[in-house]
Order: C-alpha cells, then structure tokens, then sequence
C-alpha cells in the first residue's frame, strides 16, 4: 500500500507541475495551433508546436477550461491555474487520507 500512496502522491505532483509549465508557456504565448504560413522561396508551409507543448495543453486543458468558465480573467491575469493547483491539492490530500497506510 506504501507504494500506491507513493504513485498517487506522484501523479498529483506531476498535475501541478503540469499546470506550472501551462503557466509559463502561456507567459512565453506560443501559438497554439503552430505558426502562420511562412513563404519560403516560393512555398508556404506551416511549422507545428513542438509535441511537449501539445502534451501540456491537452493534459491541462480539461482541468482548465471548466474553471475559465465559472472564473472569468482579471485584466490581463488569468487565475484558474491558481486555482486548479489548489483544487489538485486538496483532491491530494483527499485521496492520500481515505488511502490506507
């Protein structure tokens, strides 16, 4: 049993870490959809997001997008990852109290 509580711990652990890095690339704002086409001696061509980026987004974003519909943006700021850390966090503890030693 120590070691499913070890794994659970982990995978929460991982969702945060998850959302921290939509943060930041949501800061660096790559394109979602990859880029604009580019001519390039006579041709146009587009050139995808990098595969990590995609993962990011399509692990985050079932998380996210609930939250950005009852939470709307301040200003600039968007504080549904804020809020879906501490949401992530408290499901932890949750599942980690009703998880026998």
């Amino acid at each position: 049993m120590f070691l499913l509580r070890e794994i659970v711990f982990y995978v929460f652990v991982a969702l945060e870490l998850l959302i921290i890095a939509r943060v930041l690339l949501d800061l660096i704002q790559p394109n979602p959809y990859g880029s604009l086409p580019r001519r390039s001696y006579g041709r146009s061509y587009y050139t995808p997001r990098h595969p990590l980026v995609n993962l990011v987004y399509v692990i985050t974003e079932p998380m996210l997008a609930p939250l950005r519909r009852v939470i709307p943006p301040l200003g600039m700021f968007d504080i549904t990852p804020m809020v879906a850390i501490i949401i992530v966090g408290v499901v932890q503890r949750l599942v980690l109290a009703l998880l026998p030693l």
